[in-house]
């Protein structure tokens, strides 16, 4: 690495052939292009690695649905960053074939660090999803909805669907959101009020017939 004083290359930066040009502390500095850079793969890395690609692949079927998790994201987060921080260690250490059985590797569990009401259980039929969830004595608030997405067993979409939660649905947490798509056997779900800055947990479930 050499440091130059040059009015020719002043603050330049970038690459010319193997000489990297960059701007450390003030001072123009060139040093040689590393053709060979460090990435070694180990078993550990591998296997995040792979998770990773899962979560980015479920992320793609999922991003439209989970727009409305802003409560469970911390402040220098995306949706999406929340979204990977909290599924990437459930994920097969396999890439999966398909966004879909990213999302089936989701089964059974929920996410989120929830400052709302919990989801208990989810079940999906062809013509509602039934979502249970325990409100923990938080008082009902105007303009809650259970937001779900349902599956095929093919892996096709369904649908999003998306109701608004009563206060005697709060009460008795429970509420059924319709699916107008016979033919679901997957479903996730979870409760927001975007207004109040609140999200439960999402969960994925399979029907169990």
């Amino acid at each position: 690495m050499s440091i130059i004083n040059s009015i020719v290359v002043g603050k330049a930066k970038g690459k010319v052939g193997n000489v990297v040009l960059v701007n450390l502390k003030g001072q123009q500095v060139m040093k040689s292009l590393n053709t060979s850079p460090h990435n070694p793969k180990t078993a550990n890395q591998v296997k995040s690695r792979a998770k990773m690609s899962n979560a980015v692949m479920a992320w793609q079927v999922l991003n439209l649905f989970l727009k409305h998790i802003n409560g469970l994201r911390k402040s220098t987060e995306s949706n999406y960053n929340a979204f990977v921080r909290l599924t990437k260690n459930s994920y097969s250490i396999n890439v999966n074939e398909s966004p879909f059985l990213s999302v089936n590797d989701l089964d059974g569990q929920s996410f989120g660090t929830s400052n709302f009401a919990k989801i208990t259980t989810n079940s999906v039929s062809n013509v509602e999803v039934q979502v249970t969830f325990n409100a923990s004595g938080i008082p009902f608030m105007t303009g809650t909805s259970c937001r779900v997405m349902s599956f095929g067993t093919d892996g096709s979409i369904n649908g999003i669907g998306e109701k608004l939660i009563t206060e005697a649905e709060w009460i008795a947490g429970m509420v059924i959101v319709p699916n107008s798509v016979s033919g679901a056997r997957y479903c996730a779900a979870y409760i927001y009020n975007s207004a109040a800055g609140k999200c439960s947990d999402f969960r994925f479930s399979k029907d169990q017939e």
